[in-house]
């Protein structure tokens, strides 16, 4: 996977407001990691993840690909995830075969 980072003149984004999400804490040193960030970001991001492709799915307008990356102990991958849509490899731009 190739991955691109547009100029900060570009790349900017807004946070839709919202409230904090149960059972997911503020971290006390986001500050001090968000300080860090001209130094760590080549080494610590999405090029640097470990993870293992699901499955890909092909749609007209974007590509869906789900990856594994990883479970904490404890906690359980639900069975719809662990096991992926099967695809015709003949027909790779179609959408998984899902019993309705």
């Amino acid at each position: 996977m190739h991955i691109t980072r547009p100029s900060v003149k570009f790349g900017r984004f807004k946070m839709i407001k919202h409230k904090l999400d149960k059972g997911n804490d503020i971290n006390p040193k986001r500050f001090n990691m968000l300080s860090k960030t001209r130094q760590s970001w080549k080494l610590d991001g999405m090029n640097t993840a470990e993870y293992e492709i699901v499955s890909r799915q092909y749609l007209p307008l974007y590509t869906n690909i789900t990856v594994n990356i990883g479970t904490e102990a404890g906690l359980h991958v639900p069975p719809e995830a662990a096991q992926p849509a099967p695809v015709d490899p003949a027909k790779p731009d179609q959408e998984p075969l899902v019993n309705s």
